[in-house]
């Protein structure tokens, strides 16, 4: 599989960041919340998986108050003997879910290979923690902003197929 931006210099301080988790230095993006909520009305089942430790992934929900919005929370139990994958798939099979039912939103170029790794319909946030703009990610669908996603999910819902949308 061709890597997408592998060498981005993004991931040095994400994986900085994400072993020291510091409410007060963490932000969510614009229109974060909104979506997710909307999501929630709509009725589509929201899990979050991270490649964060789990404790941390678990605090950092509860200080942005979005918990409740979500069935599940899936971080590292170790983050150096388990991976996000692993964890989706045991999550997958534990849950009996069809791998196509399920649709990755991330916003790096290693959302869109965990996605194809795992067999999931991915969207990419172009303006979310990594900058997409010259991704080598072109087969997935890139939203300008988080706040597509519920309509880009609605239309996929109805006709089964991604529309881009900017």
């Amino acid at each position: 599989m061709r890597s997408c931006n592998k060498q981005d210099p993004y991931q040095k301080g994400y994986a900085r960041d994400r072993q020291a988790f510091v409410p007060e230095t963490f932000r969510l993006f614009d229109d974060t919340l909104s979506a997710i909520v909307r999501l929630n009305e709509l009725g589509f089942r929201q899990s979050v998986l991270s490649a964060m430790a789990q404790d941390q992934l678990g605090r950092q929900m509860e200080a942005f108050r979005l918990r409740d919005y979500f069935e599940d929370i899936i971080g590292l139990s170790d983050i150096y003997a388990s991976s996000n994958v692993s964890n989706a798939l045991n999550y997958v099979n534990t849950n009996k879910i069809n791998p196509s039912t399920i649709t990755l939103v991330g916003d790096t170029a290693h959302d869109y290979e965990v996605a194809q790794t795992l067999g999931y319909t991915c969207i990419l946030i172009a303006n979310g923690y990594q900058d997409l703009s010259r991704s080598a990610c072109s087969k997935a669908l890139t939203l300008a902003d988080i706040k597509h996603v519920p309509e880009a999910l609605q239309t996929y819902d109805s006709s089964n197929s991604l529309a881009t949308r900017n």
